[in-house]
């Protein structure tokens, strides 16, 4: 039973929490999808607004040496005057630029500004750089990173030395969250970084796994990969013109942080659940099942032990209290055929008993009888004439006794006849009126008739007035009233006394306990009007108190 318990509490646990489960994993997986749709597009949006920023400021320098050069290559510029110009667009652009350099053609010629010597020679790579680029940022020791924008035409070659600490500026500022940062790299070097983390790697080289890495995410925009032993989203911007690539990392760890913690949430609301849910399970499994079970179980085998008394009480409006109702109304038809089953071994006992008994008898009595009426033919004394007189009376007890066997050892078809009562019950009546007690007959004024075995139905009522006559002996104001009272399809016979009771014992059937307080008999009266009823396809009942009288009740049927 306890496994039962367990199997539905299991069982309820997972009908009331897989479905939750799938539901809320599945709820959980698309919000994931979402969110990493949306920090895709919106760290997308930032990195290249921050890679938009950092070219604008850039290009911003770019165009006032652009404009220096268009304003040297239009007006034939005496030397002095050109230096004179250099130095006024160096202090004009201090925040912008180190340096403003001029080289003649073929670089014969130099003027310069700022901290350049002035024998300063054309380096080799500028002779054949593009013109309107920026070379490779460089690193000098002690100085930080600078990278040179170069202009050219056929006269001269413009070169301004740019000022990169806004670079790092920015790198160092723009950030996103905890985790979201810029790096800057220049062909395979990272030249800045505004990861912490990152910064012991500046002016190296990338890993050539990394480099394969963000070479493929470029061809796409955005990806993740593995950095510094933690997954990151990357977004890579490039800039042709400056020959920069502007990289945009930030943890995805960081990006989910809140959906890792609703997931944490969710996983303890359901453990939570499926505890409830198996407390649930087996209270209702224990309630609704077990504990109704375990009753039905214990009323079976009290019954297999022919334990009838008890019931099991079915508050349950389940199929298990219908169960319940079902086992009751059959213990009921159980109880009442064994009942039955009993009583008709007992009579049949009886029945063989008394036809043995009556055979056993019927011959004494007899040869008793004759005897009997060869002593009373002689001439007897008055001593002599009273015991015969006893001998004849207990001689006709016997045969009475003998007669009541009979009738339960053999008891016979009744012979219907129509029979009219009153005529009928004042001649029953008759032999107890010279008696002591007052004797009644109370019919209705109309006729009745009524089909049934006179002989027979007179012994009956005989019995009874006889043994109401008996319980009244030696009491003035004693009664004895016989009734007939016709119903709708009976007529009732009713014998009723005021006399002592009958002390009936609770459930005691008085009609078949065969015994007798009377000093006289052995109580098969009351049996053998019982057997008369019934044959008449009628039945007997009886009211009875101690101190309060009797009534005898019997029904026969009209038809």
């Amino acid at each position: 039973m306890r496994r039962f318990a367990v199997q539905m509490a299991i069982l309820l646990c997972l009908v009331g929490v897989l479905p939750l489960g799938v539901l809320g994993w599945s709820a959980m997986a698309a919000a994931e999808q979402t969110a990493l749709r949306e920090f895709e597009r919106n760290r997308i949006v930032l990195s290249d607004l921050f890679g938009k920023v950092i070219e604008e400021t850039t290009l911003r320098m770019t165009r006032q040496v652009d404009g220096l050069f268009a304003l040297l290559r239009r007006n034939v510029v005496a030397p002095e005057r050109r230096a004179q110009l250099l130095d006024e667009y160096l202090l004009q652009g201090k925040d912008m630029f180190l340096s403003l350099q001029v080289y003649e053609t073929g670089g014969s010629g130099f003027q310069g500004s700022g901290p350049v010597a002035a024998d300063h020679p054309l380096p080799e790579v500028w002779r054949d750089w593009p013109d309107g680029t920026l070379t490779p940022i460089e690193l000098e020791h002690g100085r930080l990173p600078r990278a040179w924008y170069l202009r050219r035409d056929e006269n001269f070659l413009l070169a301004a030395e740019l000022d990169l600490v806004f670079v790092w500026g920015l790198i160092d500022g723009l950030k996103v969250g905890r985790s979201g940062r810029l790096q800057l790299i220049v062909g395979d070097i990272l030249v800045a970084a505004g990861d912490p983390r990152r910064k012991r790697s500046l002016f190296r080289a990338l890993p050539p796994t990394e480099l394969e890495v963000l070479q493929r995410i470029a061809r796409d925009g955005s990806g993740t990969m593995v950095q510094e032993g933690r997954e990151v989203f990357v977004r890579i911007t490039k800039d042709d013109r400056l020959q920069w690539t502007i990289i945009f990392t930030e943890d995805v760890e960081e990006a989910f942080e809140h959906l890792l913690a609703l997931r944490s949430r969710l996983f303890w609301s359901l453990f939570l659940v499926g505890l409830v849910a198996l407390g649930l399970g087996w209270l209702v499994s224990n309630t609704l099942f077990l504990r109704p079970v375990a009753v039905l179980l214990a009323f079976t085998s009290a019954i297999g032990r022919g334990q009838w008394r008890e019931r099991p009480r079915v508050p349950w409006f389940n199929e298990i209290g219908q169960l319940g109702a079902a086992l009751n109304t059959m213990t009921d038809q159980l109880e009442e055929l064994t009942h039955r089953i009993r009583k008709g071994e007992r009579e049949a006992l009886l029945g063989r008993i008394a036809s043995g008994l009556v055979h056993d008898l019927r011959k004494p009595l007899i040869n008793i009888g004759h005897c009997l009426t060869l002593f009373n033919k002689k001439k007897l004394n008055t001593e002599e004439r009273t015991l015969a007189d006893i001998l004849g009376a207990e001689l006709c007890n016997l045969e009475r006794f003998a007669q009541d066997l009979a009738t339960l050892g053999t008891p016979r078809a009744p012979a219907l006849v129509p029979v009219e009562l009153h005529s009928f019950l004042e001649r029953v009546l008759a032999p107890f009126r010279t008696g002591g007690c007052s004797i009644g007959l109370v019919t209705p004024p109309e006729q009745v008739v009524l089909r049934l075995d006179a002989f027979m139905v007179e012994r009956a009522l005989a019995n009874l007035v006889k043994n109401a006559e008996e319980a009244l002996q030696g009491r003035a104001d004693g009664k004895v009233e016989l009734r007939v009272e016709p119903v709708e399809n009976e007529v009732l016979l009713v014998v009723e006394d005021n006399g002592p009771g009958m002390p009936l014992g609770e459930g005691e059937d008085p009609f078949s306990r065969y015994t007798s307080d009377k000093r006289r008999g052995v109580g098969l009266g009351l049996a053998i009007v019982k057997k008369i009823v019934e044959s008449h396809g009628g039945e007997v009942t009886v009211i009875s108190a101690t101190g309060q009288g009797t009534c005898f009740t019997l029904r026969f049927p009209r038809s």
